[in-house]
């Protein structure tokens, strides 16, 4: 289980072989023989652990599909804005009302804001 620090969101990124780590990528450990690996998935979805050659993406390997060349490594990036709650019908706004506020109906859909 990722706990994440507040301010902090998960973000898959999509890397490739000789790919720039991201700034945030989560450590998973070091092991004998990849040194340092990352959390990661394939491009099946496939969680699976990412490792370096010379501080750049080679291979990610997963259980099921064994190595791959290109997928996703997860960062923690952080989070753009918080969530807002919105108590509407403390405010007297109806779910109706909403959408005759093009303002916070956008802000609804992009998942700054969230009707309670």
């Amino acid at each position: 289980m990722l706990v994440a620090r507040s301010g902090l969101t998960p973000k898959w990124i999509p890397i490739a072989r000789g790919g720039v780590l991201p700034n945030g990528a989560v450590f998973a450990g070091r092991t004998y023989s990849d040194g340092d690996i990352y959390v990661a998935r394939n491009e099946r979805g496939e969680l699976g652990k990412l490792n370096l050659n010379e501080d750049t993406m080679w291979n990610i390997w997963c259980a099921q599909d064994g190595a791959t060349v290109r997928g996703e490594v997860l960062a923690l990036r952080p989070s753009e804005a918080p969530v807002v709650k919105l108590d509407l019908i403390a405010k007297g706004v109806d779910h109706a009302g909403l959408l005759q506020n093009p303002a916070l109906l956008s802000r609804v859909q992009a998942g700054i804001a969230e009707i309670i």
